[in-house]
């Protein structure tokens, strides 16, 4: 659909801004306990546990306005932590004000991606929660915002293979606020 790209267009729009937006600074101060720690993730698939407690490569960012043609709200976070053997990319979608579920149709949907010594796992049907999201160093462009945020995203579903396998897949996934010294 026409959201979609219009969110896509704005996340690339994101790739151009993140100089200016690393660049600036924040002054405010925030209080919350979940700003002290390390990004981490926690995944499990079918049964297997897999976790890291202090990843260093981690972003989280937000695009947020309203579709020109169709007037509907938009919301959307693309959040990604990684280390040497899992990379989790997240996706969750709100639309005039509901978040949507994973799925593959056409339309507008959340999603994640996890991938595990590089075997790919993209979510089938299920959903994503967020448990926290606190933007910062934030650019508006018109009526449309860009931006960084900290966040807590939680998930469960059936995934997919390259081979259309299913699998279960349930996770967290927490970005930090990155601190510019």
């Amino acid at each position: 659909m026409k959201t979609t790209k219009h969110i896509f267009k704005f996340l690339s729009l994101f790739i151009g801004l993140t100089l200016i937006v690393s660049c600036s600074s924040s002054d405010d101060l925030d209080d919350s306990p979940l700003s002290t720690k390390d990004s981490y993730y926690e995944i499990t698939i079918d049964g297997t546990k897999y976790e890291n407690n202090t990843v260093s490569t981690s972003s989280a960012t937000i695009v947020k306005g309203t579709d020109q043609e169709s007037q509907r709200s938009f919301y959307t976070i693309f959040a990604y932590v990684e280390d040497e053997e899992v990379k989790v990319n997240a996706f969750p979608v709100k639309i005039d004000g509901e978040l949507k579920p994973f799925g593959r149709s056409e339309d507008e949907n959340s999603a994640v991606v996890v991938t595990l010594n590089n075997k790919v796992y993209t979510s089938k049907s299920g959903a994503i929660t967020i448990k926290k999201d606190a933007p910062y160093s934030t650019v508006n462009s018109g009526t449309d915002q860009v931006g960084k945020t900290e966040t807590l995203l939680e998930f469960s579903g059936t995934f997919i293979d390259s081979n259309e396998v299913e699998v279960s897949i349930s996770g967290t996934l927490y970005v930090a606020k990155k601190v510019d010294f």
